[in-house]
């Protein structure tokens, strides 16, 4: 939730703009802490009217070509970020913080970022094997299978050996029990 509402917003500033006080003295007045805010809404006002101060709470989603022009735009026109914002219709914040990411990590870091919950869906679909690939998957199941059959009856054999040997009792279960 937003600290200060559109309505208050235009109050402040159209105080400000009617009366000849300071910026500290309207700031003082209404009770906002930062002076900043206040002369970021007189700019905005003044550049797009009381609309522009409206609340916006929808999260809009940037492209990264979007995001690299608003980059650009700061560059080249050597301009302070508070300027690029008002001129893109952004807030300060996100437009210092596309500039920080771009130069820290590069134009990558400016790609939209998934939100939420992986998906569970499969990313890749199954592809068709080849007929040699299928060929040798067969064979190497197999021979797994018959290197089961064979561990299973070696499995067996011991314990026909346990049981007549040390008179071990092999129950259904394959539960050892010791005769008595």
């Amino acid at each position: 939730m937003t600290k200060y509402d559109t309505k208050f917003k235009i109050k402040v500033v159209e105080f400000y703009l009617n009366n000849p006080v300071s910026i500290r003295e309207t700031a003082r007045k209404f009770n906002i802490k930062s002076n900043t805010n206040l002369l970021q809404w007189i700019e905005i006002y003044k550049s797009e009217g009381p609309l522009g101060l409206k609340v916006n709470r929808s999260h809009k989603i940037y492209s990264r070509e979007f995001k690299l022009s608003v980059v650009n735009y700061y560059k080249t026109h050597e301009t302070s970020i508070r300027l690029t914002a008002l001129e893109f219709k952004l807030n300060q914040s996100q437009v210092q913080n596309w500039i920080y990411q771009f130069n820290h990590f590069g134009a990558e870091a400016l790609l939209p970022k998934r939100h939420g919950r992986p998906s569970m869906k499969k990313k890749y679909k199954d592809s068709p094997l080849s007929q040699d690939k299928e060929s040798a998957y067969l064979d190497e199941i197999s021979k797994l299978k018959a290197q089961i059959n064979e561990n299973q009856m070696e499995i067996d054999i011991l314990k026909k050996h346990l049981a007549s040997e040390y008179g071990i009792k092999i129950g259904q279960n394959d539960n050892w029990k010791h005769r008595s």
